[in-house]
């Protein structure tokens, strides 16, 4: 037997006894099953908490002997009477291999996206199923035997924070994979436009088989001359320990389904008379689908297809075939209850993620006057940051953002080492932190298997005429990690030719320490590694020179 495993069961009969028929004779639990459920709970949470710490290869064993230890428990009393542990045991695994798979992803084939989905929509189905919010909230059985299960549950890890960082790594996940699913069938739906286009024939349904492969919604309200309903997102409030099952599907798949529907209509292949509350609807709707199309382009996404096929003048010549053919009003302008949400940043309005300034309170910052004077618009002087950044690794690795009169960038959230050297391979990049502290199996094996003190960062880069003043209070690693999800992949393209009176580079560091494990990364303060190091010793420090 492991050692890991004697000192489990030496622990679990130092603590809760060896429950026996002549003891409790309700308590249906084999001790086998319970150690060997124990062990893997315990190692599957903390490979899906420290994954990025992790090198593929201990992954890759991991992974398969803890699948193998849960497919070795089949006493039905015992499953039954441990759902909530077992089905969270078998979302972790599922969700590490989904993990695993996109690290080491060597190609964006079908086949390939299609496991990613199906690993990743068994391991929401088993987290979905283990009715957390029932066992956390719910007495559902205050007996002795409850108790008993209760605490060792506990004492396994089982509690709301570690559950609350499973749903929301199985969200980012999600976020993180979708795009290839919608990107994946991306060719198909430009196809399926061509096609209607040209003879005025939809076939809704051939747009539904793509979207359904990758579990993604697609509505035909337009067809069926009916109202759109947009859903509020229920999965903000962590109490409900759900996630949602389907995907997103990307505003480009809307927005060609919408302009394909109303297109339809538009045609003579769809029936001339609809009545005066139909007429309503259809207005309703060509006006939600003009008002998502500018935000399209607002946000700098539309590609070389949408400029060609689906822009402004295309939506006013499909608006006017509508009105043509139903006696519809006037072109509508915007209405006021579209307006944009507000968003991380977004101080200058008009839906556009802004770095904030004064900026959140950085370890130590530079900054470098008439940066680049020779460099004359934003599109050069980020030719000349990216080239730096590309060879210190950071290539897909930078989110940028409007300033007032410029641009901002950060880097993506990694693991360094002492002397702000990027940590080696597969220890650097999107870390997993934080804990609640307590004593329990799980908070005693992460002490023994994982270091005890870890070194994170982000840089920010502000290129605009004047000084990045900075705030006095400092912010979370959570809030930063937030502000990052809320940015640009590449440089606005309103932004590029931009020739600045001036040009001040603002660089800022944000050096978080974490000094145990289940401790919160700190902003270091005290003694943080000066920019000039962070710069030289990262592969950045060509950003030093004149």
């Amino acid at each position: 037997m492991p050692l890991s495993r004697i000192i489990i069961l030496l622990v679990l009969i130092e603590l809760f006894g060896q429950p026996t028929l002549a003891q409790s004779p309700e308590i249906e639990i084999t001790k086998w099953d319970s150690l060997t459920l124990s062990q893997a709970f315990v190692n599957l949470a903390l490979t899906q908490q420290y994954f990025n710490a992790l090198p593929n290869e201990r992954v890759s064993k991991i992974i398969p002997f803890e699948e193998n230890e849960l497919k070795s428990i089949i006493d039905l009393g015992y499953i039954k009477s441990n759902l909530s542990v077992i089905n969270l045991s078998q979302s972790l695994l599922e969700l590490n291999k989904v993990k695993l798979m996109f690290r080491t992803k060597t190609d964006s084939s079908r086949n390939t996206l299609l496991q990613w989905k199906e690993l990743l929509s068994a391991s929401i189905q088993h987290f979905n199923d283990a009715r957390l919010s029932a066992y956390f909230y719910e007495a559902t059985d205050p007996s002795p035997i409850g108790d008993y299960k209760r605490s060792f549950n506990e004492f396994i890890g089982l509690h709301d924070t570690l559950a609350e960082k499973i749903m929301i790594d199985l969200r980012n996940i999600r976020a993180s994979v979708v795009p290839y699913f919608n990107q994946n069938i991306y060719l198909e739906f430009q196809r399926i436009f061509y096609s209607v286009t040209q003879t005025e024939q939809l076939n809704f349904d051939s747009l539904a088989y793509f979207t359904s492969l990758f579990n993604l919604p697609l509505s035909r309200h337009i067809l069926d001359m009916k109202e759109e309903i947009r859903k509020r997102n229920l999965e903000s409030a962590a109490e409900n320990f759900t996630v949602n099952s389907f995907f997103n599907t990307d505003k480009k798949l809307d927005l060609i389904s919408k302009y394909l529907q109303l297109y339809y209509l538009a045609g003579k292949e769809s029936k001339s008379k609809i009545t005066p509350e139909e007429q309503d609807i259809l207005y309703t709707n060509y006006r939600k689908f003009n008002v998502d199309l500018e935000y399209y382009y607002e946000s700098g996404l539309a590609d070389s297809f949408f400029i060609k096929e689906i822009n402004s003048s295309t939506s006013k010549s499909l608006f006017n075939r509508l009105k043509k053919k139903y006696s519809l009003k006037n072109i509508p302008g915007k209405p006021k209850h579209m307006a944009i949400p507000s968003m991380i940043g977004n101080e200058g309005g008009g839906g556009k993620y802004f770095f904030p300034i004064p900026a959140p309170r950085p370890s130590t910052l530079l900054y470098i006057e008439n940066f680049k004077p020779a460099l004359n618009t934003y599109k050069l002087v980020n030719n000349y940051l990216m080239n730096i950044f590309n060879g210190g690794g950071y290539s897909n690795r930078l989110h940028y953002y409007y300033v007032k009169s410029g641009f901002a960038v950060t880097t993506s959230l990694e693991k360094i080492n002492e002397d702000g050297s990027p940590a080696s391979g597969d220890q650097r990049w999107a870390v997993s932190v934080g804990g609640n502290g307590s004593f329990s199996l799980y908070q005693t094996f992460k002490s023994i298997f994982f270091e005890t003190e870890s070194n994170f960062r982000i840089f920010a880069l502000v290129v605009s005429p004047n000084n990045a003043t900075v705030q006095s209070s400092a912010s979370s690693l959570a809030a930063m990690n937030e502000l990052i999800q809320y940015s640009y992949p590449s440089l606005p393209a309103d932004l590029e030719n931009v020739v600045p009176t001036s040009k001040i580079l603002s660089v800022l560091v944000y050096q978080y320490k974490q000094s145990d494990i289940g401790k919160v990364p700190m902003l270091e303060l005290k003694k943080p590694i000066p920019v000039q190091k962070h710069l030289t010793n990262s592969g950045l420090g060509a950003l030093l020179n004149p």
